[in-house]
């Protein structure tokens, strides 16, 4: 039974993995022992937490925390208006760079819907990988999404 995935920004707790990026494309899975690159379901990449040096979350942003919504909204009017389905998809893709052994590693994360990520939830989650790199006992949080959610929420508080 696949579970129904959880989300905070660019991040998901899909099926016991957390990612980032689209879910069925493009996308950075983190473990409690690293950070891999996917696409779709393929692996492309592994980085052990222990070789990684730095991590670089870079994503369209907006200080506006809806706009995913507002562009679901924009293609439900576009389809009752021409009666179609429009075929809207994200043209952007974000990256994570990885820093291994002196050279960056470029992860894409898909954008799984339009619109932009809210800046606040984006710099949550570059905390949040920031604290997996340098606080390994507390990598425990990857596999507790609502942990994870509670901890995510107050890195946003904190930094407004």
């Amino acid at each position: 039974m696949v579970s129904q995935p959880k989300h905070y920004g660019p991040l998901t707790f899909a099926d016991g993995f957390l990612l980032i990026g689209d879910p069925l494309g493009a996308h950075a899975r983190i473990t409690q022992e690293g950070i891999s690159s996917f696409e779709q379901n393929n692996l492309i990449e592994e980085f052990e937490w222990a070789a990684v040096g730095s991590v670089q979350l870079t994503l369209a942003q907006s200080q506006f925390r809806y706009t995913a919504q507002a562009w679901d909204l924009l293609a439900a009017v576009i389809a009752l208006i021409s009666a179609e389905n429009p075929t809207l998809s994200p043209s952007d893709h974000g990256t994570l760079s990885v820093g291994v052994a002196g050279e960056n590693k470029q992860i894409a994360v898909g954008m799984p819907r339009l619109g932009t990520y809210w800046a606040k939830e984006v710099n949550s989650v570059q905390r949040f990988l920031d604290h997996m790199l340098n606080s390994p006992e507390e990598r425990e949080l990857i596999d507790s999404p609502d942990s994870l959610r509670d901890w995510l929420r107050e890195a946003t508080r904190s930094a407004s």
